[in-house]
């Protein structure tokens, strides 16, 4: 019995394995890894500009320009689906009809790190904060638009 339950559970785990279609190569799944590199970095800052984490200049600087690094990455992988993919997105197909609302909500995101960029080297948590705000706002218009809970 307690060899039929060993099968059974690796059975289960090679099958669930199995179910697992992602494509690392797909854009779909690029982008998705590019955006975990800006939330890794965004989100500190959002804890520090709320007050849940303490607000150190040269850390915050530091992740700022990590931000900058990363923030342009997950745009050039939003291509419209193509026959045969299989990654699931959240993406909505508003995205695709409406390219020049994506595109300026893409800019508003990219001016508003550099925002926060700029405020960060005057090391002065009043100007950090709003700049960071602006930037979340970014996020949720977006978000709002083109995504799908």
């Amino acid at each position: 019995m307690k060899k039929l339950t060993v099968l059974l559970a690796v059975v289960l785990a090679c099958g669930l394995a199995a179910c697992d279609s992602s494509d690392p190569n797909s854009p779909a799944f690029k982008r998705k890894q590019a955006f975990k590199m800006v939330v890794r970095y965004a989100e500190p800052l959002g804890k520090v500009a709320r007050g849940r984490d303490p607000y150190h200049a040269d850390n915050f600087i530091e992740q700022t320009a990590e931000l900058q690094r990363v923030a342009d990455k997950p745009w050039e992988f939003f291509t419209p689906p193509q026959p045969g993919d299989t990654e699931k997105t959240r993406a909505k197909p508003e995205i695709w009809a409406q390219p020049q609302k994506f595109e300026q909500l893409r800019k508003d995101f990219i001016v508003a790190v550099d925002g926060v960029a700029a405020a960060a080297q005057t090391r002065d948590f009043d100007q950090v904060r709003p700049a960071v705000e602006k930037l979340e706002k970014t996020c949720m218009a977006c978000h709002k638009a083109f995504r799908a809970e």
